[in-house]
């Protein structure tokens, strides 16, 4: 039996390792990564068609002054986005702190009913009907909610709870009056008025949510 050379068993496992499956995967930076991700090239992409409609608009700018517009525009809508962020985020702190103010949690459970419902009567004392219009929208809801006529979630539209309730006799028609009402007052271009708001309530009061 011949004895083979040992140059040549070195080199067979040298190609046999070299092979993709026995390769040591790189781990790739986070600008890396960044760059290759869909959403770095989609970035990239705009930031390509950015720098070709600037040369289009302004076909004599020199390479240093192309690059302080870039640099200013990645700037503004850099600041732009942070604003954005800003102001989504303020405005789900200022809705929590409202629920909460209303008796209830901040998340997807639903709020007290009655906390609603005290929430809507204060600000109708202080002369906002529109604004508590939007409180009586939430007792009614999370009421029948208790009562299991609807599911409440936060994602839900008012189309979305009347069809939940259109098979009922009791609640079907009932429930669509109060959202006209409710929407004539919320969205309206007229002022609400004392009359309008006292429809609203006798609505809430006709769907079994006491105010």
């Amino acid at each position: 039996m011949a004895i083979q050379d040992p140059a040549e068993i070195v080199s067979v496992f040298e190609r046999v390792l070299s092979a993709p499956e026995f390769r040591r995967p790189v781990r790739l930076g986070f600008l890396e990564w960044f760059a290759s991700s869909p959403l770095g090239r989609g970035i990239a992409w705009l930031w390509e068609r950015f720098l070709d409609l600037l040369e289009l608009v302004f076909p004599s700018l020199t390479t240093s002054q192309e690059r302080t517009v870039s640099v200013v525009a990645f700037v503004v809508l850099s600041a732009l986005v942070i604003l954005l962020i800003w102001r989504r985020v303020s405005r789900s702190g200022w809705i929590g702190e409202e629920r909460r103010g209303a008796g209830g949690s901040h998340g997807s459970a639903p709020v007290s009913s009655s906390g609603w419902a005290r929430w809507a009567r204060e600000r109708a004392a202080a002369g906002d009907l529109r604004g508590a219009s939007t409180g009586v929208y939430q007792a009614v809801i999370l009421h029948l909610d208790s009562q299991g006529a609807v599911r409440f979630h936060e994602w839900k539209t008012p189309g979305d709870y009347a069809d939940e309730v259109a098979d009922s006799e009791s609640l079907g028609r009932p429930f669509r009056v109060f959202l006209s009402r409710f929407v004539e007052i919320a969205f309206g271009p007229g002022r609400p008025t004392v009359e309008s708001w006292q429809r609203l309530e006798a609505g809430a009061r006709g769907l079994g949510c006491p105010l």
